[in-house]
């Protein structure tokens, strides 16, 4: 949060007193390791360039929280799965839906 800094959040007490938010006594918890991470999204310029195709972390990094990176990652395989199932069936229509640019916002769901 702004004004906090990497040394203050990991004392043992600032750690604990951000536990207890989430756990109902912290004090019982032998605190092993502690990290500050930073959330990070990135998404790529361009999903396709001919016949190389982006999916998952490769066209889109999302942060972890409810799962999303995965959860996005899942969605693109499937998505990109049934699309090129029908284009080795010969159904060549299907190419044109592949986008070449992502226009579609990945937003996470609240």
């Amino acid at each position: 949060m702004p004004g906090e800094t990497e040394e203050q959040l990991r004392e043992p007490q600032n750690m604990r007193k951000l536990l207890s938010k989430v756990l109902p006594n912290p004090d019982n918890v032998e605190l092993i390791r502690q990290r500050v991470y930073t959330h990070n999204a990135r998404l790529a310029q361009r999903f396709r360039i001919d016949r190389v195709l982006l999916a998952g972390d490769a066209a889109h990094i999302m942060p972890v929280w409810q799962g999303q990176g995965y959860n996005s990652g899942m969605r693109d395989a499937f998505n990109l799965a049934w699309k090129l199932a029908l284009v080795i069936q010969g159904k060549p229509a299907m190419r044109c839906s592949i986008p070449i640019n992502k226009n579609v916002a990945i937003t996470p769901k609240r």
